[in-house]
């Protein structure tokens, strides 16, 4: 009896022990899964700061692209603006030059206008003086 006592106590015991190693397997497996956690809540923690970091830096790039743009935009117009101001001086002086030129022109159309008209007197004094020279009482 005490030997049955003891067997039993001993599958008892064995069973306890048992249920003792399958408790502290789940401890440990629930431990290890905390800990998992853990490490990913830190990875976690991680990977948001760093999206924050970067969506800062695309903010800060997006800010800077848009100040880049509109400088940009305003150096073309002002340039476009310069060169406005620049045809309109070139067509100007062009305008000017057009005129003195056709001025130009007109003054030696009307020189030779006058010129033929001295030949033509001249021919003409030229042909009265032969005819005095010809005629009886310059003799």
């Amino acid at each position: 009896m005490q030997k049955l006592e003891i067997e039993e106590l001993k599958g008892a015991l064995a069973d306890h022990a048992d249920a003792l190693q399958a408790t502290e397997a789940a401890h440990i497996r629930v431990a290890t899964a905390q800990a998992r956690e853990r490490e990913q809540d830190v990875v976690v923690a991680s990977l948001e700061a760093d999206l924050t970091r970067v969506r800062r830096s695309a903010e800060t790039l997006g800010r800077d692209l848009r100040t880049e743009r509109k400088r940009r935009e305003e150096e073309n117009a002002r340039r476009d603006a310069e060169r406005k101001v620049e045809r309109g001086r070139a067509r100007k002086e062009v305008e000017e030059t057009r005129k003195e030129l056709e001025k130009v022109l007109r003054e030696k159309k009307q020189v030779g206008t006058e010129l033929r008209l001295v030949h033509e007197r001249l021919d003409l004094l030229v042909g009265e003086k032969r005819a005095w020279d010809r005629h009886v009482c310059t003799r």
